[in-house]
């Protein structure tokens, strides 16, 4: 007797974003990596992802994020695959995690469906692309020519979300301490992000590694978060450290300040 199973649609990662796309096993809480290709002429360096149909789930009260697509940073546990930190041995030498990570578990309450882990440097350490990407090719950055960095060490969560328009969230992390390596990755891509209290993790602090989401929607991720952030009301800049040599560059530095006060209500405050 013949047995249906549910379609995906497989899409190439032609970002370089992905280190495993996942499928969900019978357990809800678990994965395993998909062990398929499809785009082996057309983009023979890609990995290919499986995204499900959104008509297979509908949001409910308790699932409220029901088939809403999330890629995971690996460095982040996710039951039935390895967490490498993008080191191949690293990789090879811890086997599949069996349990989530904390956030990881509370998304996938909510009905989030992991499509697969993400690339990070390696340990979420800093590395330039692509000089110091030693086991992993770094992320393409999908703004300008492609070829522009994806900067911090949640590249890979900041180039597949601002590269694939099936990829609603994905998950990061931010090191306060070195400038934010998710907030670096989303800047360079252009995204919006929550910030800090994103996942009341206890293993993680502001001090330290702060998980994160990316989306390409900033009231996404209000939704997600329960949190909407007030705006600035004061613009500060230090006038004595413009440079001097170029009246052009202050030129273009005050009509982006003249341009910026009327849309985002800021109160200029110039410091001497």
């Amino acid at each position: 007797m013949g047995r249906l199973h549910p379609a995906y649609r497989l899409y190439p990662d032609y970002a370089g974003a992905f280190v495993a796309p996942t499928v969900p096993t019978e357990d809800p809480y678990s994965s395993k990596p998909l062990d398929a290709a499809a785009y082996g002429e057309t983009c023979p360096s890609c990995l290919t992802v499986a995204v499900p149909s959104r008509l297979y789930h509908k949001p409910t009260t308790e699932k409220p994020f029901a088939g809403t697509r999330v890629g995971i940073k690996d460095i982040m546990d996710l039951s039935g695959l390895r967490t490498g930190g993008s080191s191949r041995a690293y990789t090879e030498l811890h086997g599949p995690r069996t349990e989530n990570a904390d956030v990881v578990q509370k998304i996938l309450e909510l009905g989030f469906i992991v499509v697969g882990k993400l690339k990070s440097t390696q340990f979420a350490g800093s590395e330039w692309p692509t000089c110091d990407y030693v086991d992993y090719h770094a992320p393409f950055n999908p703004r300008a020519d492609g070829y522009q960095t994806t900067s911090g060490s949640s590249c890979g969560s900041a180039a597949a979300v601002a590269s694939y328009g099936w990829l609603d969230f994905t998950l990061g992390t931010d090191t306060d301490t070195v400038g934010g390596f998710a907030r670096d990755a989303v800047s360079f891509a252009k995204l919006s992000r929550a910030l800090y209290g994103s996942a009341n993790d206890p293993k993680f602090s502001k001090v330290g590694d702060t998980l994160g989401n990316s989306s390409l929607s900033g009231c996404m991720s209000c939704i997600l978060t329960s949190k909407i952030l007030q705006k600035p009301q004061k613009l500060l800049y230090p006038e004595e450290y413009w440079p001097k040599t170029s009246t052009d560059h202050d030129a273009v530095l005050e009509s982006f300040i003249t341009k910026l006060k009327p849309t985002s209500g800021f109160n200029e405050h110039v410091l001497a």
